[in-house]
C-alpha cells in the first residue's frame, strides 16, 4: 500500500493529467464521477499519480495496488488489467482500471497507457493526437 509518507514529495504532473482526463472522456465514468475525482486534496492526488506510475511499471498484470490517506481518509487502488507491445511505435502500453474512494462514494474508471520515448507513462485518454 502506498501512503503518504512513500514517495515523499514528488509529483507526476502527467498522471495528474491522466486521473482528471480519463474521468472526464471515459465511458465508464458517470457525472457524479468527474466530480468525485476533483474532490482529491493534492496529497490524495500525489498518492493516486505514485500508486498508478508505480502499478504501470512494476505490477504484473492482475495484481492491485492500495493507496490511503490517513489526513483525509480518502483511498484507491489501480490494478493493471493488460500489457502489450506496439512494434510500430516501440512502446509498451497498457490497460488499468482505478478506483477512487471519497468518503462514502467510489467511482471506478478503465484506461490505457502507454510508455513514451522518456519512460513516462502517458493516458491515451490525455495524449494529443
Amino acid at each position: 500500500m502506498i501512503t503518504k509518507e512513500t514517495f515523499g514529495p514528488t509529483v507526476a504532473v502527467v498522471l495528474v493529467s491522466m486521473a482528471l482526463t480519463a474521468c472526464s472522456s471515459n465511458p465508464y465514468s458517470s457525472k457524479n464521477s468527474q466530480r468525485l475525482y476533483t474532490q482529491l486534496d493534492s496529497q490524495d492526488s500525489q498518492l493516486a499519480d505514485d500508486a498508478a506510475r508505480y502499478a504501470l511499471e512494476k505490477l504484473a498484470t492482475g495484481k492491485r495496488l492500495q493507496w490511503n490517506n490517513p489526513d483525509s481518509g480518502n483511498s484507491g487502488e489501480v490494478t493493471p488489467t493488460a500489457t502489450w507491445y506496439v512494434a510500430e511505435r516501440g512502446q509498451y502500453c497498457r490497460a488499468y482500471e482505478e478506483v477512487i474512494r471519497v468518503g462514502d462514494q467510489a467511482q471506478r474508471y478503465r484506461d490505457i497507457a502507454c510508455r513514451n520515448e522518456r519512460g513516462v507513462w502517458v493516458s491515451k485518454t490525455s495524449a494529443s493526437t
